[in-house]
């Protein structure tokens, strides 16, 4: 029988929002949403927050999510890859005998996705025999082939040959919403090594709800969607 493990990555000291994994969220700390998806979708045998600090700890256990091991804070600095935070769970639960087919990373700000997003997104990564991972993508609403930077007061175009050309001329561009990624645990060994990519399969996320939470303007957005959404 296939094991299954969500992994709930939230350590302490965000930079750009203190506390933003506990963060009040309409009544409820924001890591709560990803945890009542997690729990709502039926997918998992474990649900498993990834922490080294102590009141996200004891909120996931208030509401009934046990954290087997803490996070050591080796593992929780700005340039720590998720995939090497991913492993580290797998290899800790095989030590108590917990053995997994498959990983989702569920990320702990994503207040507007639901459990029948994970639950369409497993069957996509069923469909395809788990042989490819499953992540959360959302279309740009522009070609970025027509991106600006600044330079000084003034913004030039990235490439001035594409600033002229028609949209239509383009191929849809996608963005990783940061939401969740399922893969088998076999892949998530192989992606340690650093010239291994695999090849991704799409779980399109519409716009209204694909917002990475990284500052105080994705919070107020977010914010704003929620309730357009609820």
């Amino acid at each position: 029988m296939i094991k299954r493990l969500a992994v709930i990555p939230a350590r302490k000291n965000s930079k750009r929002i203190e506390n933003k994994n506990i963060y009040n969220f309409y009544g409820k700390p924001i890591i709560w949403y990803a945890l009542n998806a997690a729990r709502k979708s039926n997918l998992f045998d474990t649900i498993h927050v990834s922490t080294n600090c102590e009141k996200t700890i004891k909120l996931s256990k208030k509401f009934g999510f046990p954290v087997f091991f803490k996070r050591p804070h080796k593992l929780a600095s700005d340039n720590i890859a998720l995939i090497d935070v991913v492993n580290y769970e797998l290899e800790e639960f095989k030590k108590i005998d917990k053995n997994f087919d498959v990983v989702t990373l569920l990320y702990p700000c994503c207040p507007l996705i639901n459990h029948t997003d994970l639950t369409k997104a497993n069957k996509i990564f069923e469909k395809n025999k788990k042989a490819h991972p499953v992540i959360s993508v959302s279309s740009y609403p522009a070609p970025p082939e027509w991106a600006f930077k600044k330079d000084g007061k003034f913004i030039y175009p990235v490439n001035k040959k594409n600033i002229k050309r028609r949209s239509q001329d383009f191929s849809k561009k996608y963005f990783d919403t940061g939401d969740f990624i399922f893969y088998q645990s076999k892949i998530v060994k192989k992606m340690l090594k650093k010239n291994y990519l695999p090849k991704f399969i799409p779980y399109e996320i519409d716009r209204l709800r694909s917002v990475d939470i990284d500052n105080i303007e994705d919070l107020n957005v977010s914010k704003r969607l929620f309730l357009i959404k609820n």
